[in-house]
């Protein structure tokens, strides 16, 4: 739910040594929330002055539900963001040397009117590493598809195996799944039935629970996972006890 909006920055005069220090730690960069579906881009505003940078939030909650902001903030990090309808909605960007916390009054109404009702975007956002990307997770996926059997093997080791390594704590749920199903059918083809069963070892309450389909409340959530869920279990028959 996309907004035309008004950005001020609130802080206007900070100590220097301060500023220096926030600009020094708040970085460009692709930032995404602990299971990878919260989004944070932060860019360099060059052509809105020195020190200025833009930022976009995309976060996509329980059931479908979203949160859409952006705009741009000085080295402080605090931004205040006006709407005509809902008034002024403050936040801050609190960055370490791992990510970015955004924090702020997101109970008010006027921050909850960028989001839909179980969609929050403040939180802690992890610094993205290039080969935990969505993009590179797709493009390992179409690796793997495009690959004939005797291949699959290859784009395993090449390319699946290490953003399972690297991304544990930003890749989506679904996306592992994806690539973890992905590894055990190469282990399968390839005559090894205990790499297949070890490619699908997390979802061990999955396989000797089979009647449990209870994932989440919201039911497009649970409807997703459903699927996923299926094919887990289809893929782990051909791996064998």
């Amino acid at each position: 739910m996309k907004k035309i909006l008004t950005l001020c920055i609130i802080f206007a005069f900070v100590l220097l040594f301060f500023t220096s220090a926030y600009a020094h730690q708040l970085q460009e960069g692709h930032y995404v929330s602990n299971g990878g579906w919260d989004e944070l881009l932060i860019k360099d505003g060059e052509a809105l002055g020195t020190g200025i940078k833009v930022f976009d939030i995309e976060v996509v909650g329980v059931n479908a539900h979203r949160c859409s902001l952006s705009g741009k903030i000085l080295p402080t990090g605090a931004v205040q963001v006006d709407d005509d309808e809902a008034g002024t909605c403050i936040i801050q960007f609190k960055p370490d040397e791992n990510g970015i916390e955004i924090v702020g009054e997101e109970s008010g109404t006027s921050c909850r009117n960028f989001c839909g009702s179980r969609a929050y975007f403040t939180g802690y956002y992890n610094r993205i590493k290039n080969i935990c990307k969505p993009a590179e997770v797709f493009s390992a996926i179409l690796a793997y598809e495009d690959s004939y059997k005797a291949d699959e093997m290859k784009v395993v080791h090449e390319h699946i195996e290490p953003i399972l390594q690297t991304c544990s704590k930003t890749i989506r749920r679904e996306d592992e799944a994806k690539l973890r199903e992905m590894m055990a059918l190469a282990n399968y083809h390839a005559g090894n039935k205990a790499g297949c069963r070890a490619a699908l070892a997390p979802y061990k309450e999955i396989l000797t629970n089979r009647k449990n389909e209870d994932f989440s409340h919201a039911p497009s959530d649970n409807f997703t996972w459903r699927a996923i869920a299926k094919r887990i279990r289809d893929t782990s028959d051909l791996c064998g006890e």
